[in-house]
């Protein structure tokens, strides 16, 4: 693959992963991808492949969110996944996983949440703060979970170990999944901070509670000694600081609030 027509896609991060990109194995990834075109349904869209990337400024980086796979259904032939793990703003519903993380940071925090988050599809609020939503395969076939996810295993080791170990440190990684949880073999626990966790949708099919063990308060501990306190992610927005910001902005309708805060 040619560096600089592939470089835009990756945002900041196209330097670091120069290397891979003009390799035979990424080449194998697209030729593979190409070959299904017509035949195989492939979610994301392509537009969207390294859409976690694009929308998260390396420079910023202070968390990564690891999921195993991108959402494997469609709606109406658009696949619900949208590049970022875990969001699905192509059909503006949350899915069933999406749900659970919502309700357990609103447990987390006792914070009631702001009712518009529910209808809050689109992660890429967090994207820009820092947190990179990241998938171990980033690509799936229709209705095959985890399907793609050999395809992506070179392209996985190579961000873990080429990238995230050489390029960073004192970053925030949470597992999610036990196709997840094997890529914690490549972080040096002496460099990074990591957790693995059951992934969210575990708990839907289980018709039960996720929990996160408390994560991601240590996370905004970690971050907070280590950046400061107006470094630390905001999860979500809470009904007071909506109701707080319309007062102090009595004139902005719902139409133009742009999440999260």
């Amino acid at each position: 693959m040619e560096y600089e027509k592939i470089k835009e896609s990756f945002g900041s991060w196209a330097p670091l992963f120069k290397k891979y990109i003009e390799s035979d194995e990424f080449d194998n990834i697209f030729r593979v991808l190409k070959s299904r075109k017509g035949k195989i349904n492939t979610a994301p869209e392509s537009s969207d492949l390294f859409r976690a990337f694009k929308t998260c400024d390396k420079d910023n980086l202070k968390v990564i969110l690891c999921g195993i796979a991108p959402y494997h259904t469609f709606i109406n032939k658009k696949p619900v996944a949208d590049g970022l793990m875990m969001s699905c703003s192509k059909t503006g519903k949350l899915q069933p996983s999406l749900w659970q993380v919502y309700e357990e940071w609103e447990r987390t925090y006792s914070g009631s949440i702001d009712p518009d988050m529910w209808n809050n599809a689109d992660l890429e609020y967090l994207s820009k703060q820092g947190v990179l939503l990241y998938n171990v395969a980033l690509t799936v076939q229709e209705n095959k979970a985890c399907s793609d996810n050999y395809l992506w295993e070179g392209f996985n080791k190579y961000f873990w170990e080429e990238v995230i170990g050489k390029y960073f440190k004192g970053i925030c990684i949470v597992f999610l999944g036990q196709q997840a949880h094997k890529s914690a073999a490549y972080i040096n626990p002496m460099q990074h901070y990591y957790w693995c966790l059951s992934h969210p949708a575990s708990a839907s099919y289980n018709n039960s509670k996720w929990d996160s063990k408390g994560v991601f308060k240590e996370i905004d501990t970690i971050i907070e000694q280590n950046n400061g306190k107006d470094a630390v992610i905001k999860w979500y927005r809470t009904k007071k600081e909506k109701e707080q910001r319309l007062i102090n902005t009595p004139y902005i309708s719902d139409t133009e609030d742009d999440l999260p805060f």
